[in-house]
């Protein structure tokens, strides 16, 4: 199973029991997850709209990743880094 669906699979009152500090303990849905984030002023043809220089945190583990992402019509493609080794996800906006 992919792994963006995952949440959608588990109860709505999820706790995030990995986060640290204010967020641990605190309900998955309706967590921020991405903070500061910019309008890079780049689009990628594949991917759209770039934005960059925030960070991403995931429940999951409860570690925090620098981020970008890139936003083009329903899709939303995100990328968390660590040095030079990163994970990419995709969401999908639900209609």
């Amino acid at each position: 199973m992919p792994k963006s669906l995952k949440l959608l699979l588990k109860p709505q009152d999820t706790l995030c029991d990995k986060c640290i500090g204010e967020l641990k303990g605190k309900p998955v849905v309706g967590m921020i997850f991405l903070k500061d984030m910019k309008k890079s002023g780049k689009t990628d043809k594949e991917f759209g709209e770039q934005y960059s220089g925030g960070t991403i945190m995931d429940p999951d583990n409860g570690k925090t990743y620098d981020c970008k992402l890139w936003i083009k019509d329903d899709v939303l493609t995100l990328r968390g880094y660590i040095g030079f080794l990163y994970r990419t996800q995709q969401w999908f906006r639900l209609k």
